[in-house]
């Protein structure tokens, strides 16, 4: 996923398989086939420059999503797994949240009654699966209240929860995003935080793992 602000187009490899080429900011390629072992990953500038090339380990089985961000001098990437929503029950989803926007920053994801469904996600932080009842869920982003966001959290994210109309009167005041997920039943989700606010690229990006 490209998560870049840089303004320029990308292409990205493993191994020199081209994974995607042109690619910009908030956009996906399909999940590729990875042989077990060590395997040379390369980000250039479409048809231009390498900004980043390093060698990263893949586990046979593993799914993965290997995530573009920016550095002060290009791009770097990073590796998170879509393993480890297991078991879920009947009528149930798993969410989790990953923040990938910025160094520096920490969210709370609140619900609409303003609870804490995720609290104080750090940068390049991925929080772990949640248990989500099947829906259409929106939450709000704000800055994390680190001395209350670890102690509140929802263990459960049900559907009363975040149901309620419009916003107005929700109790979130002035959210940084808003964002909606439609979770399916026995399916999984990981919405990124992305961009910055100063790029006018900032959102969240639902991908089902």
């Amino acid at each position: 996923m490209n998560a870049s602000t840089n303004g320029v187009t990308l292409d990205a490899y493993i191994d020199g398989r081209e994974l995607f080429s042109g690619s910009t900011f908030a956009t996906v390629s399909t999940y590729a086939n990875v042989a077990d072992g060590f395997h040379t990953v390369t980000v250039r500038k479409t048809n231009g420059q390498i900004y980043y090339q390093q060698t990263l380990a893949f586990v046979a089985g593993e799914k993965v999503t290997l995530v573009i961000l920016d550095t002060a001098n290009g791009v770097t990437v990073t590796k998170v797994s879509d393993m480890g929503c297991t078991n879920i029950p009947s009528g149930y989803g798993c969410l989790r949240v990953a923040n990938m926007s910025y160094s520096g920053s920490s969210y709370d994801v609140r619900t609409f009654q303003n609870q804490i469904a995720f609290g104080g996600v750090g940068y390049k932080e991925v929080t772990s699966y949640k248990q989500a009842a099947a829906g259409n869920h929106t939450f709000f982003i704000t800055g994390s209240q680190l001395s209350v966001s670890s102690f509140n959290e929802l263990p459960i994210i049900i559907l009363s929860a975040i149901i309620g109309g419009s916003c107005t009167g929700c109790g979130v005041a002035n959210p940084i995003l808003t964002f909606s997920v439609n979770v399916e039943a026995g399916k999984a989700y990981t919405s990124y935080i992305i961009g910055n606010p100063w790029s006018n690229l900032y959102q969240v990006f639902t991908l089902e793992d």
